[in-house]
């Protein structure tokens, strides 16, 4: 799961093969996404656009968009589980992992794009995306 801390809500995905949005201080479903061919296993929230993107077993990553309750971009450089995707805290950056080591960079500027992608040398099972903030100065 994650927060979109822009929209309120927190999204998850399930075992039943749906994505779900949450609202933050109701508690109530606000929208159900469903795939029943490919399932969700990692899922991040865009920090300040309406979006968000999650990563499939088939190694495709979707992006989502909540005002419009629609996939907005989809990619398939894995063949493999996407085991995690993590925005950077300014939104400038995508990082989604697959599970056999593979890592892509992506745009979200220019539609998600990847702009690198490149194989992890160490096991992929101690795989962990995390950005940290830059300060000034």
């Amino acid at each position: 799961m994650d927060f979109h801390l822009g929209k309120r809500c927190v999204i998850t995905v399930s075992s039943d093969k749906t994505i779900r949005l949450w609202d933050i201080e109701t508690y109530d479903q606000v929208y159900e996404f469903s795939s029943p061919i490919d399932q969700a296993l990692t899922v991040a929230a865009h920090p300040y656009l309406p979006l968000f993107s999650c990563g499939f077993e088939s190694g495709v990553m979707r992006v989502f968009d909540i005002e419009r309750t629609c996939v907005a971009d989809e990619f398939s450089q894995f063949n493999n589980h996407l085991s995690k995707i993590a925005y950077s805290p300014n939104g400038d950056l995508l990082v989604s992992c697959c599970i056999d080591g593979g890592v892509a960079i992506h745009n979200p500027k220019r539609q998600h794009m990847p702009i690198k992608m490149m194989h992890l040398e160490f096991p992929p099972q101690f795989v962990h995306v995390a950005f940290t903030a830059l300060t000034p100065g």
